[in-house]
C-alpha cells in the first residue's frame, strides 16, 4: 500500500514539474530582406559628376523604325529614358546606329561597351563599367547578342568595379577531399602542385564546384598567360582581341556551348576586367581562376 502511495505522489510531483516548465517559444526568424537597388530619378539630373560629359539629360526618341524599344541609362542615382525606333536586329546595332553607345566592335563577345550617352566607363579611366541589365538583372551576354523585339526594355547601368572581398555568404572552397566527378572529373591534378624553376613565384588557385587546388608557379615569364601556358595549366584561344581567351584550366573545360560555364579571372575574389595576357606578374602575387556558371 505504501509503495502505491509513494508511486502516486511521485507521479503527481513529476506532472507538477512539467506543468511548471516554460516551453521555449519558437525562434523568430528574421524576415529575409531582398536587396533592391534604390529607384533612380528621372528629373533634376546634375551637370556634375559622371553626368558632366552626358550628351542628353532629358528623355529622347531616336529613329523611325518599326520596332520600338526603351533603354534606360542609369548613372549615379539618375537616369534618362531613350525610346529607340529601329529596324535593326540586335540591340548593339540599334544603339550604334544612333551613336548612343561606343564599343569595341571587334570584341567577339560584345561586352566592351565603353561609352554610353557620352559617359565613359573603363577600369583605367574611372574604375567603372557599363552593366547590361534587364529588369535590374545583369546579363551574361553582350548587347550584340541581344535580338530585340518591339516593346522590350533594357538598362545600361554605370557600375563601380567592386573593391570588397567575395560576398561572405559564398562558402570558402575546400582544398581536400576533391571529388572525381562533376567539374573535377577530367581534372589533371586534384592536389597542390609546384611548376617551374624561375625567379618569380606566383600562386594560382583553381576553384571549381566548392573545391580548389593551389598551384605554385616559378617562372621568368612576363605575363600570367605566358606563365600558365608554359606549363600547360591552361588552354584557349591565344588570338583573341585581348590576348588569351581561356577555355580549359587544369583539364577542366568551360564554355557556353558545352556546359554553360566560363573561367573567371579574379584577384582577391574580385573579377578582373582585363585578361591574363595583360596581367604582368610580380613575385609573390596570387591569382584565381574560378569555374563559374553563366546562369
Amino acid at each position: 500500500m505504501k509503495t502505491k502511495i509513494l508511486a502516486l505522489l511521485l507521479a503527481f510531483v513529476t506532472l507538477f514539474s512539467l506543468a511548471s516548465c516554460s516551453v521555449p517559444e519558437p525562434e523568430q526568424t528574421a524576415e529575409k530582406k531582398t536587396e533592391v537597388r534604390e529607384m533612380p530619378y528621372n528629373t533634376g539630373i546634375p551637370t556634375s559628376g559622371a553626368w558632366k560629359d552626358a550628351e542628353y539629360r532629358e528623355n529622347k526618341t531616336f529613329g523611325t523604325g518599326e520596332k520600338s524599344i526603351v533603354l534606360n541609362v542609369v548613372i549615379e542615382g539618375f537616369y534618362v529614358e531613350f525610346t529607340v525606333k529601329t529596324d535593326k536586329e540586335t540591340l548593339a546595332e540599334a544603339l550604334l546606329e544612333h551613336k548612343i553607345v561606343e564599343m569595341d566592335e571587334n570584341d567577339p563577345y560584345g561586352h566592351s561597351v565603353k561609352k554610353v550617352n557620352g559617359v565613359v566607363a573603363t577600369a583605367e579611366k574611372n574604375q567603372h563599367y557599363w552593366s547590361f541589365e534587364i529588369q535590374a538583372e545583369p546579363q551574361l551576354h553582350g548587347i550584340d547578342e541581344e535580338v530585340i523585339e518591339s516593346g522590350e526594355r533594357f538598362e545600361l547601368v554605370y557600375t563601380k568595379i567592386k573593391e570588397t572581398e567575395r560576398d561572405s555568404k559564398e562558402a570558402s572552397p575546400c582544398n581536400s577531399g576533391i571529388p572525381k566527378d562533376g567539374a573535377w572529373e577530367k581534372a589533371k591534378y586534384r592536389e597542390n602542385k609546384i611548376f617551374g624553376k624561375g625567379a618569380k613565384t606566383v600562386i594560382l588557385y583553381v576553384v571549381a564546384d566548392g573545391y580548389y587546388v593551389e598551384f605554385t608557379i616559378k617562372t621568368d615569364k612576363e605575363t600570367l598567360a605566358e606563365a600558365l601556358l608554359e606549363h600547360g595549366i591552361v588552354e584557349g584561344d591565344e588570338n583573341g582581341p585581348y590576348g588569351l581567351y581561356i577555355k580549359k584550366v587544369n583539364g577542366i573545360d568551360a564554355s557556353a556551348e558545352k556546359n554553360q560555364h566560363y573561367w573567371s579571372f579574379e584577384i582577391e575574389a574580385e573579377a578582373q576586367l582585363h585578361g591574363v595576357s595583360e596581367e604582368v606578374v610580380e613575385d609573390g602575387e596570387k591569382f584565381e581562376l574560378v569555374y563559374r556558371s553563366m546562369n
